[in-house]
């Protein structure tokens, strides 16, 4: 007899338990919308279902609940005692991110696989070369699904779309299960960790001894029970070296809501998803699994299925893909709790490895280029489905009388997209087959980076350092921390991937340097304080914290930034053992140059005076980046500056300087970005120079001005609330010096929803993002993860 629900900790795992059951009890229901028919799935209460061995190996009352609609198929429920049904309407991979052709659909999922390869490559060094896991185990919704649904609906004689033809034409020839034309990303992923296809728990009577999965079509995030009543049972050393996906989990969710819900509404159970995908992953990391996969949600507001059923009149309410708006923003709220949510469950089991896989850049990138990765512009329309503008109608779905499906691609144009797939399959394994294995981070900056320096320079008395007062701090820390930002800055989200602490002030009395210091000081400059104050100018700093004097401050530390401190303290500093000190070490070198310019422009200096000095400003930062390679750095980010004319505070008080005029396509002022823009072109040169001079060394360019123009140009893409959201504070009156962050009644708005956050300084939103891309790319070169 098939063994029913959750096997995981069955006989063909690890012999622990075993659950045999008798066919479940089944009603029917009618609803109203749109002619929806609910099938109730219930175990027996009445004794027909039965534990083999131990009532613990799995939850009484399980109800599992499906639903069918018009040609929508599944929803999944695990409800403990329960009958309440909660109806969602479930987006088919097939119908999602599709062109003019199936085969498109599988060199989507192929370009989706490798991205999430991508983000876990890194974390597989364990086992040897060619299978470095043992086994793949599956959660999720129809993304993920490789057959459970079609099994269920087969046994009761309910008619299944993705039963039918032409699911499964491109690769198997036949359907299998699969909601799409061919394999999905699960498969792909098998196929290149050198595992089988994992098995669809309730279509496989063999061993799962190389995984299984789980995942079932509709299924959604809630509730949590069902997860918190799994058993703990000792298969540690097989989920050693097993990879575990979590999802993706939320699209159903929230996309049924949304027919009896505005957004707004929707997000408010937001973090009750998070929540218990968060549950769910640390449920199997106390059951021994290592590797965990958490996987995003997709752009939502994409979906052929929610542009064909929730049109508007509003050309505002769409983007300039043809994404829907609010929809799109969900998928990035729900994203960014999510990351939140990886980062702490990283940070409390630290020998785990918790992954977060983005599932919404990749689709976002092809719907907004197409021909670049081999797609048809008409990259909206669903490519199996029946008519109209996107090829999605509730009466001819996919698999039903009606529909129709596209021909595959000619055989040219697939052995282009293979090329590009395989370039860029070569180009992950080159940035992120390694494991981080810094030991420690060397930080110098100015306020972007500093975690607290200018606040101990100022003193706790201070009335005038505002940095020091609420609300900064308030997001992440809850209290003001001595950074400038609501929140974290991009220094703290490197350190929490690289899976290292928040590093410490290097004034701080009283801390452990051996895991990483910060030196940056806000107000630093690349040039010397002498510069400013003998040319009279009266917005410099009041101490002494330029690079040099950071310099300074690290040769005076340095003996205790090593593990073995002997062979340091003593005159051989720059010799090969003291070198040796820093090869693990990521030194960071950023951002530099923003305060240079800020100084010159508000004394009254003309734009193209200011630009005269952008050569000797890079001059510094790079002297002082070889100084460091010198010291036995072998590895070293150097950041770029933000666009200057980007900056609310620049805005209001630099426009009549600079003339005014404004970027059409981001509404900065456009002769302060051309010093940006100078600055970081000359920087990256004399970078890429520097880089060559010294084998051996990784000289990485960090860019800082490229997401900023990114949040301006598509601010709803990235969860900002439009042109407000990226040239507007979040804390502060709006220009008025008299009502600056951290005064007395100035408030916060909302962060999140705010690249700046008072006016001059990142939101922790914008610094999640940024970070991001420094460490995965693309906006750092090469990507941070990707060098040791």
């Amino acid at each position: 007899m098939r063994q029913a629900g959750f096997g995981l900790l069955g006989s063909r795992f690890c012999g622990c338990c075993d659950f045999r059951g008798s066919r479940p009890m089944i009603s029917l229901i009618f609803h109203p919308f749109c002619g929806l028919w609910f099938v109730i799935l219930a175990r027996s209460s009445g004794g027909g279902a039965h534990l083999s061995q131990n009532e613990d190996c799995f939850a009484n009352n399980i109800v599992l609940k499906y639903l069918i609609c018009k040609p929508l198929i599944l929803t999944f429920s695990n409800i403990l005692g329960s009958r309440n049904f909660f109806p969602i309407r479930l987006l088919h991979p097939a119908s999602f991110d599709s062109e003019a052709s199936p085969t498109a659909m599988m060199k989507l999922l192929c370009f989706l696989s490798v991205l999430l390869l991508a983000s876990v490559a890194e974390n597989v060094s364990a086992l040897p070369a060619g299978r470095r896991y043992e086994a793949i185990f599956s959660f999720g919704d129809s993304f993920a699904d490789t057959g459970n649904d079609i099994v269920v609906l087969a046994e009761h004689s309910i008619f299944n779309p993705a039963a039918a033809p032409p699911y499964g034409m491109t690769f198997f020839g036949h359907p299998t299960g699969r909601n799409s034309n061919g394999r999905l990303i699960i498969d792909f992923i098998a196929e290149d960790l050198g595992l089988p296809f994992v098995p669809p728990f309730l279509a496989h009577n063999g061993s799962f001894r190389q995984g299984a999965n789980f995942a079932v079509a509709g299924a959604f995030a809630r509730s949590a029970s069902f997860y918190s009543n799994l058993p703990i049972v000792e298969c540690r050393g097989f989920f050693h070296k097993s990879l575990f996906f979590m999802g993706e989990y939320g699209v159903n969710d929230y996309s049924f809501s949304v027919f009896g819900m505005n957004v707004s509404e929707i997000r408010l159970f937001v973090p009750d998803v998070i929540n218990t995908i968060s549950m769910a992953a640390e449920r199997i990391i106390k059951q021994g699994g290592k590797s965990v996969v958490m996987p995003g949600i997709p752009p939502l507001g994409c979906s052929p299925t929610n542009l064909a059923l929730l049109p508007s009149d509003d050309p505002n309410n769409y983007d300039a893909t043809g994404c829907l708006k609010q929809l799109n923003d969900l998928s990035v709220y729900h994203n960014s709790l999510l990351q939140e949510a990886v980062n702490k469950v990283q940070t409390k089991y630290p020998n785990v490895r918790v992954i977060y896989a983005d599932f919404y850049t990749p689709v976002m990138d092809i719907i907004e280029c197409p021909d670049k990765l081999g797609f048809t512009k008409d990259i909206l329309r669903c490519c199996c489905g029946g008519g109209g503008k996107y090829n999605f109608n509730m009466s001819a779905g996919c698999g039903m009388p009606g529909s129709t499906e596209q021909k595959p691609s000619d055989e040219a144009t697939m052995r282009r997209a293979v090329l590009r797939l395989q370039i860029f399959l070569l180009l992950c394994s080159f940035c992120y087959s390694i494991q981080s294995n810094y030991t420690s981070i060397l930080s110098f900056g100015d306020s972007y980076t500093d975690t607290g320096n200018l606040a101990i320079l100022y003193g706790p008395a201070s009335t005038d350092f505002l940095i020091s007062k609420p609300p900064y701090g308030m997001t992440f820390f809850g209290h003001p921390t001595g950074r400038a930002s609501d929140g974290r800055l991009v220094i703290d989200f490197i350190a929490e991937a690289l899976g290292l602490p928040l590093l410490p002030p290097s004034l701080a009395a009283n801390k452990s340097f051996t895991q990483g210091v910060n030196f940056a000081t806000g107000g630093a400059t690349a040039l010397n304080r002498t510069f400013f104050v003998d040319r009279g100018f009266k917005a410099v700093s009041p101490f002494n914290v330029s690079i040099s004097f950071q310099l300074g401050w690290f040769d005076s530390v340095k003996p205790s930034l090593c593990n073995s401190t002997q062979d340091c303290i003593h005159v051989l500093l720059s010799s090969v053992e003291c070198k040796e000190c820093f090869a693990k070490t990521l030194f960071f070198v950023g951002e530099l140059g923003w305060n240079d310019y800020a100084i010159m422009l508000l004394g009254g200096t003309s734009v193209d005076e200011v630009r005269s000095h952008v050569p000797e400003i890079v001059k510094s930062i790079c002297a002082a980046t070889e100084k460091l390679i010198n010291e036995g750095a072998k590895t070293v980010v150097v950041s770029g500056i933000a666009p200057l004319g980007c900056a609310p505070a620049n805005l209001a008080f630099l426009s009549n300087q600079t003339g005014g005029e404004l970027e059409p396509n981001t509404g900065c002022l456009k002769d302060l970005n051309l010093v940006s823009k100078d600055h970081n072109q000359q920087l990256r040169r004399a970078l890429m120079l520097l880089g060559g001079r010294y084998p051996g060394v990784q000289v990485i360019y960090a860019d800082f001005y490229a997401p900023i123009i990114d949040f301006a140009v598509s601010p709803d893409r990235y969860g900002f609330n439009g042109t407000d959201g990226v040239l507007r504070a979040s804390c502060g009156g709006g220009g008025d010096l008299t009502a600056l962050c951290g005064m007395p009644g100035v408030s916060a708005g909302n962060p999140s929803a705010h690249v700046s956050w008072d006016g001059v300084h990142l939101t922790e939103a914008a610094n999640h993002f940024i970070a991001d891309g420094w460490l995965r790319g693309p906006y750092a070169h090469p990507p941070i993860l990707g060098t040791y």
